[in-house]
Order: structure tokens, then sequence, then C-alpha cells
């Protein structure tokens, strides 16, 4: 790298980067060193092409501007933009506090789009091989549990947990609950592990198919002599109400007959 003194016109702000988080009073307290000390620390900057990507310093960057300056220092490389974020990402725990959010952003850009592995992300920033891969996994993860990363309401062990649920639904809801019960990561892993197991079990679970079961034969009785019929013995004939009564009774007269007649019978 080169010290250069660089046209702050020519510096850009990569989209998606790892940008150090100072809260209101350390902010006034660099503003007021700056004032008095000038910029301190070298801004490191990937010259892509005719321009300046920030590779770090962004916050240096802003404190000169808001001074008034037209150049900065910088160390200076030439590179491509995955060579900006591959620096960025390396020097991200070197400077205040950093969102995870952003390192998820920063790792899901170098593994989707430069094609990186693990093993490669490792090698260029120096980061474990472990918090890479946890990293890439909860870059699937819901915006809930972005968020509580950010507002350190979960570690990055808690996402990674909840980053192994199928379902965003089912994320959020043990974010949610987390906030009252406070799990810890093994806690946490134990209830998606059992989660996982059950989902595991249920799909894996044979099809039961109920035996079909032939209803039963219906029963029908004839209106006229009201004796049980097969359906198909029936017959439909078209007649008037006055007609189907006479024939109702001369059919409940037969039948009466028929029993005087085997009473008859019997009794002889």
């Amino acid at each position: 790298m080169e010290l250069s003194r660089i046209s702050i016109a020519d510096i850009v702000v990569p989209d998606v980067r790892v940008t150090a988080i100072y809260d209101d009073e350390a902010i006034e307290k660099m503003r007021g060193t700056c004032r008095a000390l000038g910029i301190q620390g070298t801004v490191i900057l990937v010259k892509v092409g005719d321009k300046y990507e920030v590779a770090d310093g962004k916050n240096r960057i802003d404190r000169a501007l808001e001074m008034g300056e037209t150049t900065i220092e910088a160390a200076v490389t030439e590179g491509s933009p995955k060579d900006t974020l591959l620096v960025n990402l390396a020097l991200t725990k070197s400077h205040g506090k950093s969102r995870v959010s952003d390192m998820v952003q920063v790792i899901k850009e170098l593994a989707d789009v430069h094609g990186m592995g693990p093993d490669d992300i490792r090698d260029a920033t120096g980061l474990s091989r472990e918090y890479i891969e946890k990293i890439m996994k909860i870059s699937g993860a819901s915006q809930s549990v972005l968020e509580a990363i950010d507002q350190e309401i979960i570690g990055v062990g808690h996402a990674y947990e909840l980053s192994r649920l199928p379902s965003t639904i089912q994320q959020d809801e043990v974010v949610a609950r987390h906030q009252v019960w406070r799990f810890t990561v093994r806690e946490l892993k134990e209830q998606v592990d059992m989660v996982l197991k059950e989902m595991e079990f249920i799909q894996n679970a044979p099809v039961q198919v109920p035996l079909r079961e032939d209803p039963p034969p219906r029963v029908v009785k004839c209106d006229g002599c009201l004796t049980i019929t097969e359906p198909r013995d029936l017959r439909s004939v078209l007649i008037c109400p006055s007609c189907y009564t006479d024939i109702w009774r001369a059919a409940q007269a037969r039948k009466l007959e028929a029993a005087k007649s085997e009473d008859d019978t019997g009794g002889g």
C-alpha cells in the first residue's frame, strides 16, 4: 500500500460493508480530537478504476468533511470490489462496535457474487472458519433475527441456532419468546433440535390409508305391502295420488287376508 493524499470527491462508500458504530458521545469525542490534532489513523482505500472505495475509515472521512477538508491521507492499494470487501471484513474488529447484520451482508456478497467459500474468506481475513460458516447460515435468517442481533438481544450463537429452523415464522416466534425467557445458546439448541426431530418424524411417518369399507346394503320397503325389497326389484309407476291410495289400500287388504288365513290354518 502507498500513502497518498486523495481527493474526498473521488472516494466512494460501497453499499455493502461493515461500518463501525459509535454512540453520540464517542462521535463528539472524535470531533474534538480531530479539531485539536487533525485526522488520526490511516484511511484505507482500494483503487477500483478511477474511484477509491473505502475499505476502512468511513467515520474519519465523515469528520474530515465536517471540518471542510477536501483531501485526506490514505493508504491505497489497487484491486477490485472483492478486495474492498475482504479488507473491510478483516479490519472490522479493530475499530469500535459493528453490526453483525453488516457482516452477514458482506460475507453473503463474497459468497454469492464473488464465489468465495469459507476457507477462502478465512485465509483472506483471519476470521475463523466456524464463525464464517455461522454467519453464512445466519444470512438466511428472518429479518427479526437480524434485528435482534444488532440490538444485542441475541448473539451470533443464538442467531445460528434460530437460522436452523426452516420457517421464518418459527424463527420470529422463538425470538419473541427469548425476550421473555432469555434462553442460553445451549437451551436454544436443545429446543431447535427437538423441533427439527419432530418435524422429521412427521415427514417420514408412513401414510395411514384407511381401509375402505363397503357401505351396508340399502334397506327399502315396498309402499304397498311394506315388505323389505331389493332396490333393483322396485318399479316406478306413473300414477296419480288417488290411484296410489287405492292400490295401497288393496295391498293392505291382501296382507290382512293372508294373515287371517294363516291364523285359521294354524288354528285348525
